[in-house]
Formats: C-alpha cells, sequence, structure tokens
C-alpha cells in the first residue's frame, strides 16, 4: 500500500479486537463500501492515512484496508 492507492474497507464481518485505527461502523453501513484515497503512509506502525469523500481525513491500520486500484 502506498500513497495514492484507492483503497475500501475489507468486506466481511466486523473483527472481535481492535487492533489499530478502525472507525466503529457496522457493516450495513454504506461507508464500508465507499472508496478512499491514501494521503500518507506511516512507517512507524502499520496505519495510513485516507481521506474518504464523507468522512474526510481518517487514520487507518491497513489490516482492514484493500487496495482497489494502485497508483503509479
Amino acid at each position: 500500500m502506498k500513497v495514492g492507492d484507492l483503497v475500501r474497507y475489507r468486506t466481511g464481518h466486523l473483527f472481535e479486537r481492535h487492533l489499530g485505527c478502525l472507525p466503529f461502523d457496522h457493516d450495513d453501513d454504506p461507508r464500508w463500501k465507499t472508496c478512499g484515497l491514501v494521503h500518507e503512509v506511516r512507517d512507524n506502525d502499520s496505519n495510513v492515512s485516507v481521506l474518504w469523500p464523507k468522512r474526510g481525513l481518517e487514520l487507518v491500520d491497513n489490516y482492514f484496508l484493500e487496495v482497489v486500484n494502485e497508483s503509479r
């Protein structure tokens, strides 16, 4: 995962334990299907800053994200 990648939350059930920065939303929430743009990748942990269309910039653990389209 790198800056400029288009990402979305992984589909499936919510994980039972909180491993990193993950907003507490529900699977049926349409925001889980929205794509965001990777703004910054942090080297010291597994969190990335993602710019979401409606939610703005959020810090998310990359474990919960999947790349939809890689940047060049």
